[in-house]
């Protein structure tokens, strides 16, 4: 009973591949993250825009 397809990749070049696709997705990953971030951001910064023309429109009659 012997896999041969399933062992880890022992020599230094396949473990260096998947190092880098494993920076690479977690370099993506991080970019995503900022993106929502920031998105989220303009998204509050607009909801408080809304609320207070809401409010002037309110206590300005």
């Amino acid at each position: 009973m012997h896999c041969t397809g399933m062992q880890l990749p022992t020599d230094y070049h396949s473990i260096q591949i998947v190092q880098t696709t494993r920076f690479k997705q977690i370099t993506s990953l991080i970019s995503v993250v900022v993106v929502v971030v920031l998105s989220l951001r303009d998204v509050a910064r607009y909801l408080m825009d809304l609320v207070g023309v809401v409010e002037n429109i309110f206590t300005n009659p």
